[in-house]
């Protein structure tokens, strides 16, 4: 009888351990899950949809600007801003292909996502000029 009451109670604690680490596993695997997709920074993808927010016009003079900057990126050792050095290795291989349809893809590419970092260091100014602004409309009131 001892040893049935032994075995039973080896078999109990097995069955709870294992209960354990069945509800551990599935808890890590839940917040894994959730932590993806509630966390993930949000990526702009440059697509069709995105090329219609440019205007034609400025998009062309900036697909000459990043023509001269691969031109001096690749001719010179003089330190480029990290946005276009960070572009520019990035797509070095694109860069250098030997289809004029890839490099063309590249350079509007690298010209649209420089028009996205334009305009987003362009808001954060205008909210840094603004806050500025209220600060002081605030010390002007005390």
């Amino acid at each position: 009888m001892k040893g049935e009451e032994e075995k039973r109670e080896k078999q109990y604690k097995v069955w709870v351990l294992g209960a354990i680490i069945l509800l551990a596993l599935w808890s890590i695997f839940t917040a894994s899950l959730t932590l993806k997709f509630k966390w993930s920074p949000p990526t702009p993808q440059l697509d069709s949809t995105t090329l219609d927010h440019f205007d034609v016009l400025e998009l062309e003079e900036r697909e000459k600007v990043v023509r001269r900057m691969w031109d001096v990126y690749t001719q010179t050792n003089t330190g480029l801003p990290r946005f276009w050095s960070h572009a520019f290795h990035a797509a070095y291989h694109l860069l250098l292909s030997d289809l004029p349809t890839v490099r063309d893809a590249a350079v509007t590419e690298i010209a649209m996502m420089s028009l996205l970092s334009l305009n987003s260091h362009h808001h954060s100014v205008m909210d840094n000029i603004n806050g500025s602004r209220k600060m002081k409309q605030a010390k002007s009131w005390q």
